[in-house]
């Protein structure tokens, strides 16, 4: 027993050890420190409130971490965030004295939503330039729910409840809004219940879908006059990529001995990450001449913005169906027509086989059934003659 616990402390010291080189890299002003079994954070800070001191100087945070892989996890999430304010010039130690009160203490709603954009966007976009980070904050974060909030209104549960309730009940919207606002609230340190509005909306009660069959894919493409643009609709059509990923997107001869070359699709960036995905159809190759890569000049800073473009080029050209019903198809295809695992299925899409089975194979439609009914006793047949 005392060898393992050598080990893990062992372990521990050089994990912080790790933490600490890449919070120096980053030029933060800040490092970790272990006292005992519990985490600290150590920079250069202005004298704490009633302190007899004039300057700022080395001083410690305790974090109430215990020293074990989640709580390094979290204590560098605190480290990259005290950087953050410190940077910003917007630290306060109110938000890390014991005696820190449960209510906004008169802050105003604007006070908070500018400290808790301070700490979201060191959570998660530090690696975003200043703009990106910016706009991801607003339409992730602000434009969903914060925005509701008066400016210039104290910071309380009511004024929390009450611009939940702007938002339409038993929608996404609510929903998100909701998951914001409470966000807002456990920042600022208050206590707000807001399980009673979220309202129950799912989205397995979404609108159906009319999924387009071979035919109309084929067909609808002409609509599109730009060669460009064409592109982008076949590589969504063949490989059943995200709107956004293909201007993520390269594309590779693949030869193995005895085989015909395969056209694949390598993802770069994306929602998902990064992935590798084969033609469905592969004839639709050659068809659409995808070893021809053009893209349409189009500049965007984030995913969505792609997508929306993507969308609105959709609608303009007056196509039958939307852009993710191309990948609706193509996931449909690789499990009915092609017969694919659900796990293999799912990877090529770049989500889970749960997503694949709830937004995706549940818009199979009678026809579809009835084809893998039927080739699934074809091929039991097959195997006992």
């Amino acid at each position: 027993m005392r060898t393992s616990s050598v080990s893990s402390t062992l372990d521990i010291q050089s994990s912080l050890q790790v933490i600490n080189a890449r919070l120096k890299a980053a030029h933060l002003g800040v490092r970790l420190q272990l006292r005992g079994n519990s985490l600290s954070l150590v920079a250069t800070l202005p004298p704490r409130p009633n302190s007899t001191q004039t300057k700022r100087h080395q001083q410690r945070i305790p974090l109430k971490l215990l020293a074990s892989p989640q709580g390094l996890k979290q204590a560098e999430a605190e480290a990259k965030l005290l950087g953050a304010r410190l940077a910003a010039r917007e630290f306060d130690w109110s938000f890390y004295l014991e005696e820190k009160e449960e209510a906004s203490s008169g802050i105003t709603c604007q006070d908070w939503i500018d400290r808790f954009r301070t700490h979201i966007i060191a959570i998660n976009f530090a690696d975003e330039t200043p703009e990106t980070a910016d706009l991801l904050w607003r339409r992730r974060f602000y434009n969903l729910g914060l925005s509701r909030l008066n400016p210039t209104s104290e910071l309380t549960a009511d004024a929390i409840l009450a611009a939940v309730q702007k938002s339409k009940p038993n929608t996404r919207s609510r929903q998100l809004h909701s998951q914001n606002l409470l966000r807002l609230a456990e920042f600022a340190g208050l206590k707000v219940n807001l399980e009673a509005y979220k309202g129950k909306y799912s989205s397995n009660k979404a609108t159906p879908r009319e999924i387009p069959n071979d035919a109309a894919i084929e067909s609808n493409i002409a609509k599109l006059k730009s060669s460009a643009w064409q592109w982008v609709y076949a590589m969504m059509a063949t490989y059943g990529i995200r709107d956004h990923e293909a201007f993520f997107c390269n594309v590779e001869w693949r030869e193995e001995p005895g085989k015909a070359p395969v056209l694949i699709a390598k993802v770069l960036e994306g929602k998902t990450g990064s992935r590798e995905v084969s033609p469905l159809h592969p004839e639709w190759v050659d068809l659409w001449h995808l070893w021809d890569k053009k893209l349409p000049n189009v500049k965007a800073r984030i995913h969505e913005e792609y997508g929306e473009r993507v969308s609105r080029t959709f609608k303009r050209a007056k196509i039958d169906f939307g852009p993710y019903d191309l990948r609706h198809a193509y996931a449909i295809r690789a499990s009915v027509e092609y017969g694919l695992p659900l796990a293999v299925a799912a990877g090529l899409c770049g989500h889970s086989p749960n997503v694949h089975l709830s937004k995706y194979n549940r818009w199979i439609n009678q026809d579809q059934h009835n084809k893998a009914w039927t080739d699934a006793v074809q091929r039991h047949q097959a195997r006992k003659s």
